[in-house]
């Protein structure tokens, strides 16, 4: 579906389904002599791909990078990898508290429903004041951020797979009104909703 990213190890077999719309697919292909050079392993980026709300948003960004095609593309594309993989250290080298998957799963299952950091705190047995302060750490952005991400991934297969205009979209995401759908889905992607159906 829209939206849907994978990961594959070295020399693992992998091809793509036909389905009865066209569709754009982008692979990114990463050497073994990449992942030495920054000191990474596919397990750190299959951690990413695999956890990361982001790494979706930052595949698009990629795409976005190479339709600009200039001088600052290469420069651009090796920080948009870093980042994704960055997520994987930050997560996965430490020991996440024991709040952050309980958090992961609250966020993702109420992804449309208001939640507060009362609600968090209270489903975690957490302060509130030490998930706010140590969110960003685990996360790689503000809680609200994720919030926002949550929502515009939800979104992205209504964009491509549906007729539903952008407002309707907007409202069924949980956004406040279109503008603001469109400025949020930009600011992750790279792409404004309407681009990213035609893609």
């Amino acid at each position: 579906h829209a939206g849907e990213i994978f990961f594959y190890h070295a020399g693992e077999q992998h091809g793509t389904c036909s389905r009865e719309r066209s569709s754009l697919h982008a692979m990114l292909e990463l050497s073994c002599s990449f992942l030495d050079r920054h000191g990474l392993s596919e397990s750190q980026l299959a951690n990413a791909v695999r956890e990361n709300i982001n790494a979706k948003f930052l595949m698009l960004k990629l795409q976005h990078e190479l339709r600009t095609r200039d001088s600052h593309t290469p420069l651009g594309i090796h920080a948009l990898v870093l980042e994704l993989v960055n997520y994987s250290r930050t997560r996965y080298e430490r020991t996440p508290s024991r709040w952050v998957p309980q958090v992961t799963e609250l966020l993702s299952a109420h992804w449309n429903r208001p939640l507060t950091l009362g609600d968090l705190s209270e489903a975690t047995g957490t302060h509130p004041v030490t998930i706010s302060k140590h969110f960003r750490k685990y996360f790689s952005c503000t809680l609200g951020e994720h919030r926002r991400r949550l929502m515009i991934a939800r979104s992205m297969p209504l964009i491509t797979e549906s007729r539903m205009p952008l407002s309707e979209i907007a409202f069924h995401c949980g956004f406040a009104d279109q503008s603001h759908f469109i400025r949020s889905f930009q600011q992750a992607t790279g792409f404004r909703p309407g681009d990213y159906r035609r893609l």
